[in-house]
């Protein structure tokens, strides 16, 4: 016997159970995907908040590497910071010239 003919054969009452569950089956998938569509959309928010985190990492490295090469350029030697303090004023002016023509 066909299916088709013993779903038609059905009692009335087992057909309208049967009805029943499937609706309740097809709310609760209902319910199911647009539960996936709202994670689908955290998910995408979230590498967007990530991607946009990255670049401003990078940019902070970038930036991080130029400062330190420019600190690095303004640092004097410790040599002479030491002639700087003890030697008298005259003597100070001299060192601080022979270093920045050595610079």
């Amino acid at each position: 016997m066909p299916t088709w003919l013993n779903i038609v054969l059905l009692p009335c009452g087992q057909l309208s159970a049967c009805d029943e569950e499937l609706a309740g089956m097809e709310d609760m998938l209902g319910r199911f995907k647009g539960d996936l569509g709202a994670i689908g959309a955290d998910i995408r928010q979230l590498q967007e908040q990530s991607a946009a985190m990255s670049v401003r990492l990078k940019n902070r490295q970038a930036a991080e590497q130029r400062l330190a090469s420019f600190l690095d350029s303004l640092a004097l030697p410790p040599a002479l910071i030491t002639t700087i303090v003890r030697v008298r004023i005259v003597g100070r002016v001299s060192a601080v010239k022979r270093y920045d023509c050595s610079a």
